[in-house]
């Protein structure tokens, strides 16, 4: 009896003092916070109406619109994605655009009073105006073909597109 007491007051002492390990893996994956884009009136959702546009100046349309960008480091180098929202991308005079609703109608971005395109599908450098915390970029969106314009279908069209702002 006094063995098995004695054996068993030993076991108790062992567990208190057994160790164990265990591996522990950690990932993660640093990001920069989001910059916030909006509409010059502060909304998520921007509306470009072009009316209505005669086939033979279709190229001529241009319509302008402003997006703020607010709560990031504007003094890095900022660059814009677009990318379709509903729809594809349609490659017109060797620039990837918007496709809208109508076969061979699309739209192309560009920085206001630059002429060159803002690709979608690509990241893209954009020169906002600072103004304190806050960027505008004036963005023109153009409406172009790859069809002689008299072939289009008339009628309304659509389309719709992401905006995600970035820096570097």
């Amino acid at each position: 009896m006094k063995i098995s007491g004695f054996l068993g007051a030993i076991c108790l002492l062992m567990s208190s003092f057994s160790l164990a390990d265990i591996l522990i893996t950690l990932e993660t994956t640093l990001v920069r916070p989001s910059c916030v884009i909006t509409n010059e009136n502060g909304d998520k959702e921007l509306y470009v109406n072009f009316q209505n546009v005669a086939l033979d100046r279709i190229t001529e349309e241009k319509q302008n619109f402003g997006i703020l960008i607010k709560q990031c480091d504007l003094r890095k180098n900022l660059r814009i994605y677009l990318s379709p929202k509903e729809g594809s991308t349609l490659t017109i005079n060797n620039e990837t655009v918007l496709s809208t609703t109508i076969q061979g109608l699309g739209i192309r971005f560009s920085q206001a009073n630059r002429n060159t395109a803002i690709n979608l599908l690509k990241w893209e450098p954009i020169f906002p105006s600072v103004s304190g915390d806050t960027a505008t970029l004036t963005l023109q969106s153009q409406l172009v073909t790859n069809q002689v314009p008299e072939t289009l279908e008339v009628g309304p069209f659509s389309a719709a597109l992401s905006v995600m702002i970035d820096y570097l």
